[in-house]
């Protein structure tokens, strides 16, 4: 009997050991794969599209001096990795590290495929500072306007997924309705948690980017975003375009996507400002 027991279990743990496991995989690439030079490469790659970003325009005079100005003002970087308890951004890993198992994480299908392949994936929202919007402006002719509004000082982490619990199952703690509120062609913005399913991994970096603002601007003072009015800038692995959010990226999948990275993607999120500019 006992010779039974032994070989059944030796079976079972066999099978369970050489069975593929499709669930919570995250390929996020390493950060010296996909960012060799690290946070400044993000920097420096999103300004040959700071004009396009930026669209820096004066309306008119405003009444008591000064011009009237309208502008989008880089705020946030934000990163979607696949792998767990690393960053790109210039913190300490204890600043993200999760308290939880690495193997678990927020679900989100980001390639065409069956329900079970699915990928985890853990979302840090990353203030800019004074100097870091400073970098990004450079030689833009409309720089001392644009950063006497730059009022994202902190140059530190302001949302991390891994402290939210319903992120890694799926959870919204508002229990919303998950068909309410669209993010234009992104996907809709509840459930606010890892969960997505888009063919395209840019898209899902896109919506769970956008996702994560909202959740944390109700945790703290993080600015949530405003679909169609604010943007966001592909900040890596390959930088690219601007887009308003919820707008189609299908000119950006095939440019952004680099081969064992397409798991870690970095955006800038910029905000839209109106106001009176006195210089």
């Amino acid at each position: 009997m006992k010779k039974i027991v032994f070989n059944v279990s030796t079976f079972l743990i066999m099978a369970l050991c050489s069975s593929p496991s499709f669930a919570l995989v995250g390929d996020g690439g390493t950060i010296a794969a996909c960012y060799p030079g690290g946070y400044s490469q993000i920097l420096l790659g999103v300004k040959p599209f700071v004009f396009q970003c930026a669209q820096y325009t004066v309306i008119k005079p405003c009444p008591y001096g000064g011009k009237l100005v309208e502008f989008w003002l880089p705020t946030y970087a934000i990163e979607v990795t696949g792998q767990a308890n690393t960053t790109v951004f210039p913190v300490s890993l204890a600043d993200v590290l999760s308290l939880a198992s690495p193997i678990e994480g927020g679900m989100v299908q980001g390639e065409a495929g069956n329900d079970t392949q699915t990928k985890y994936r853990d979302v840090h929202v990353y203030q800019l500072s004074t100097a870091d919007v400073t970098a990004i402006l450079a030689g833009h002719p409309g720089q001392v306007c644009m950063l006497l509004y730059a009022d994202s000082i902190t140059g530190g982490t302001v949302f991390k997924s891994e402290l939210f619990p319903g992120w890694r199952i799926g959870k919204d703690p508002t229990g919303l309705n998950p068909f309410s509120s669209p993010v234009g062609s992104w996907g809709p913005l509840y459930p606010r948690t890892g969960w997505s399913n888009h063919p395209s991994n840019v898209t899902n970096s896109l919506l769970l980017s956008y996702r994560s603002q909202q959740l944390g601007a109700e945790f703290s003072a993080l600015y949530g975003g405003t679909v169609f009015v604010d943007k966001y800038e592909i900040g890596g692995p390959v930088p690219g375009d601007c887009y308003q959010i919820g707008t189609p990226t299908m000119l950006q999948e095939k440019a952004a996507n680099r081969s064992l990275c397409a798991d870690r993607i970095v955006t800038i999120f910029w905000r839209h400002i109106i106001t009176c500019c006195p210089v």
